[in-house]
């Protein structure tokens, strides 16, 4: 573009630079209008191609958006179930440690009526 620039200001300023090589009028009306043309053409190529670029990565764009939408929701699931499972563990852990601490109350009030009363090996051996 700069080339064509500086060519049509030297033409303008230095008119005797550049040779007039057309014969008639019409010659000169065909070459303006054809540069016309070929110049909406490249346009419309250039124009079409950058908007079926931006329709493809839109698309891509898009997919890609439904993809992490579907991962975050498959998350969201795991998630709820891991605090379903752990939800049961706790209850499970209390049940258990509900179940222990009688028989380990017994054991422990057990061992210090022995320490609080003086009993002969005999008798501890027989209880």
């Amino acid at each position: 573009m700069g080339v064509v620039l500086i060519i049509n200001v030297l033409e303008y300023l230095y008119p005797q630079l550049v040779p007039y090589t057309y014969t008639d009028r019409v010659s000169s009306f065909i070459d303006g209008v054809s540069a016309y043309i070929v110049v909406a053409f490249i346009s419309y190529f250039c124009t079409n191609y950058i908007r079926l670029s931006y329709e493809k990565e839109k698309q891509s764009v898009l997919e890609k958006s439904l993809s992490i939408e579907e991962k975050n929701l498959h998350i969201i699931n795991q998630n709820l179930e891991l605090e379903r499972l752990n939800a049961e563990k706790n209850k499970l852990m209390s049940i258990i440690a509900h179940d222990l601490r009688s028989p380990l109350g017994n054991i422990q009030h057990y061992l210090e009526l022995l320490t609080e009363y003086d009993i002969d090996a005999s008798q501890k051996s027989r209880n």
